[in-house]
């Protein structure tokens, strides 16, 4: 029963041995028509895409214990039979996540674990599912709050200190190939002028602050944006930390610490529009704590 599976990334395994044998029985299924991939080609397939949204849980869940006790690493593509059956698997499971289901938090923190667990060597980066490991989490927050386990599980939630450290730099490398860095810093392009609106927090209030959580995702993704050399992510950072330096009535900077992470970011970028904005920012910065900060990130940019 999946109940005794015992998983590195607490799987929490459903009370369901129909849904072991499903995926069992997928997971031996003659390998034809894999390419491409769809899934009312199979049994297990019909069955998931026929069924309930609890159902359907319970299925993905029985599929990820499968997938968390067959890595890929364990046997690479010298077992073609292997890597071909858990291919199939995980295509199967990736294209299951784009259904809407009710997934539990633990359910979630395992799929962020998984995710993560697949990146730890770049040859296997693209089976990582990051972009679908994403909407997972995003449907997920849409109905329900931010813990503080949930939120120490997602990767660009740890970002500790005032500059990113070689190891985290060196992990977010392999995010970034998985995304691509065209999607990665389009989608920032989107999502970073959305800083500078107010949240809705009742029908008649509104809240410019960033809540905290947001805030350090969002200095890690800020991070990330030291690796481009285009001009618009580098405007971009310029004007999301002026943004995050406004202050909002009656409390502190919106957000200083995303503001002090583009700094750091600008100053790293291996352009020279990474130094033109700092000079901006310099003239448009007031702040004193900011203004010592700039200096050192022109400083940083002067030596390289």
């Amino acid at each position: 029963m999946l109940n005794q599976v015992k998983s590195t990334f607490t799987v929490t395994p459903p009370h369901s041995s129909e849904a072991k044998a499903l995926v069992e029985a997928f997971a031996k299924q003659d390998k034809q028509h894999l390419y491409p991939f769809e899934l009312q080609k199979f049994t297990l397939g019909v069955r998931f895409q026929n069924a309930d949204p609890q159902t359907q849980r319970v299925i993905i869940i029985a599929m990820l214990a499968w997938l968390d006790q067959h890595s890929l690493k364990s046997y690479g593509r010298q077992d073609q039979n292997a890597w071909q059956m858990g291919w199939k698997m995980r295509e199967a499971f990736l294209h299951m996540l784009k259904f809407n289901i009710p997934f539990h938090e633990q359910d979630v923190i395992a799929m962020l674990n998984w995710s993560a667990s697949q990146a730890s060597t770049s040859v296997y980066v693209y089976f990582s599912g990051v972009p679908q490991i994403i909407k997972v989490l995003g449907d997920y927050l849409k109905r329900n709050p931010m813990s503080a386990e949930l939120h120490e599980a997602m990767y660009c939630s740890r970002p500790t200190g005032s500059a990113p450290s070689g190891k985290w730099l060196k992990g977010a490398d392999k995010y970034i190939d998985a995304l691509g860095d065209f999607n990665l810093f389009l989608k920032l392009l989107h999502w970073f002028p959305l800083v500078e609106k107010s949240r809705t927090i009742s029908s008649n209030h509104h809240d410019q602050s960033l809540v905290p959580a947001n805030a350090t995702i969002l200095k890690g993704l800020v991070w990330l944006c030291s690796t481009s050399d285009d001009t618009e992510i580098a405007r971009a950072l310029m004007t999301l930390a002026i943004t995050s330096y406004k202050k909002p009535p009656r409390s502190g900077y919106r957000a200083a610490k995303v503001g002090n992470a583009c700094f750091w970011a600008l100053g790293n970028m291996s352009s020279q529009e990474g130094t033109i904005q700092l000079r901006i920012l310099e003239s448009k910065i007031t702040d004193n704590n900011a203004q010592k900060i700039i200096a050192n990130a022109l400083e940083i940019a002067a030596k390289r």
